[in-house]
């Protein structure tokens, strides 16, 4: 299989000012919503999706910001077992 040569970039649902009220359930709504996405694929989908893109970059203003997004997504990918 040639190696994937596309990232899938996407930015958090919401963030900073815009967030208001949800801005402290921001994390899980975004990587809630991602993970949904790739569940409603088939196997053979999300193995075709995953071996095409290679990559989901999430785009955030602040590097800072980058370790409860990384944890949520790992854990999700534990818990389901497929390559988030």
């Amino acid at each position: 299989m040639p190696d994937p040569v596309f990232r899938l970039r996407l930015l958090p649902v919401s963030a900073g000012i815009f967030a208001g009220s949800l801005s402290a359930n921001m994390v899980t709504i975004t990587t809630t919503a991602i993970c949904q996405a790739l569940v409603y694929l088939s196997d053979d989908e999300q193995a075709a999706f995953l071996a095409a893109i290679g990559y989901v970059d999430l785009c955030l203003f602040d590097p800072t910001e980058a370790a409860p997004y990384i944890t949520a997504l790992v854990d999700f990918q534990r818990k389901i077992g497929i390559g988030v």
